[in-house]
């Protein structure tokens, strides 16, 4: 048997009517000015990644194979040979964390995380290393809900704050983070590196 629930607001010029359905589906109803508009909306739910489930894996690397892909990644699909390598590294670092964002049963945005620690604090840090929405739930509120949930973790986990990196030509997801509440380093920060 399917159960539905109703909840209803009402405004001088404004119905609203929000019909949840089994447990994943969100129906609104929006009566404005004698217009009708219907959305139907999957629910979003938040997933730590476990490397020893083989979907968890598996979208593990379609997620962040479209990151490669784009433009800010590296342009290209992530080789094959790649593929063993990047879950046989992640289950074998101690300090890896990772979350998706699944909407309904789909899988769709990725977080993959390091854990690190602040001596200036004393606590635990959280390093967002690769952030991705898949393309087909961008702008639909994914990446906002990942980067909250991943905040609520840490805040219930002990984690004293999050960093992460982003290219400067990644305009998009600078919006992002600065709605969701991230800003520059203060005092600013170069991020530098030096590869072998």
């Amino acid at each position: 048997m399917t159960r539905f629930f109703f909840l209803i607001l009402q405004s001088e010029n404004t119905l609203l009517i929000a019909i949840i359905a089994h447990q994943s589906i969100l129906i609104l109803v929006l009566v404005e000015n004698q217009k009708v508009k219907i959305r139907i909306m999957k629910q979003k739910k938040f997933v730590q990644i476990d490397l020893n489930n083989e979907t968890h894996c598996e979208n593990l690397l379609r997620i962040l194979d479209y990151y490669m892909k784009d433009g800010i990644g590296m342009g290209e699909s992530m080789p094959e040979v790649l593929k063993p390598q990047i879950i046989n590294g992640l289950r074998n670092y101690a300090g890896y964390l990772g979350f998706f964002a699944c909407v309904g049963e789909e899988f769709a945005a990725l977080a993959n995380c390091n854990i690190n620690f602040s001596t200036w604090q004393a606590r635990p840090l959280i390093n967002i290393h690769d952030f991705v929405v898949s393309p087909g739930f961008r702008g639909q509120g994914t990446g906002l809900y990942l980067l909250e949930e991943i905040e609520n973790y840490a805040r219930q986990n002990g984690f004293c704050r999050i960093n992460l990196e982003v290219s400067h030509e990644n305009v998009k997801a600078q919006k992002l983070y600065l709605k969701v509440g991230y800003r520059e380093c203060s005092p600013p920060n170069y991020f530098w590196e030096k590869r072998f």
